[in-house]
């Protein structure tokens, strides 16, 4: 009975990584073939197609380049697949993920110094990959509510607030990149 509890919770991983790939591909309006192109043809066309619909297992140095080639943090896909599926619960102090784009779109005034921060933390890094989502944890946040003159609190509720129309998945929860992988 365990194995069988076991094998549906793999099953369900798989799929939520599978799911993860493919929403970071179409949120980026990338086609299956520009990123087998940006993998440098190491995974062609058709075998994305069939890592995306899960018709094909992802090895690990696959799911690296499709990562990497989508700009997105191979460890934060897995903790995002994680939760889609409902065996991960991040606690009110754990990291929090923002989409940078919608940061910096927003007209909210309290995240004028957080796109400072953004701006100045992307041209510093010198990222050839456009970075779509951060993972802050609890010292950037903690940095980034004394910049806004706001609490830890109220600082992780604007950041979510602000974000969350671009970092949905299936199941609502987040979808992340961590800071230290923005090359």
């Amino acid at each position: 009975m365990a194995s069988s509890t076991t094998d549906e919770r793999q099953a369900a991983f798989s799929t939520a990584v599978a799911l993860q790939l493919r929403q970071s591909r179409q949120r980026q309006h990338f086609t299956q073939s520009e990123v087998s192109t940006r993998t440098g043809g190491a995974i062609s066309k058709a075998a994305l197609a069939n890592y995306e619909t899960g018709h094909r297992s992802l090895r690990v140095e696959v799911f690296w380049a499709l990562a990497k080639a989508l700009g997105e943090d191979p460890g934060a896909l897995f903790n995002a697949a994680d939760r889609a599926v409902g065996y991960s619960i991040d606690g009110a102090d754990g990291p929090v993920t923002v989409d940078i784009d919608e940061i910096m779109q927003s007209h909210d005034t309290r995240l004028a110094p957080v796109r400072r921060w953004f701006a100045m933390r992307l041209r510093a890094s010198g990222a050839r990959i456009a970075v779509r989502t951060i993972v802050l944890d609890g010292g950037a946040i903690a940095a980034l509510a004394e910049l806004m003159d706001v609490s830890h609190a109220e600082c992780r509720d604007i950041l979510a607030a602000a974000s969350a129309p671009a970092v949905q998945t299936m199941s609502g929860s987040a979808h992340q990149v961590s800071p230290a992988r923005t090359a």
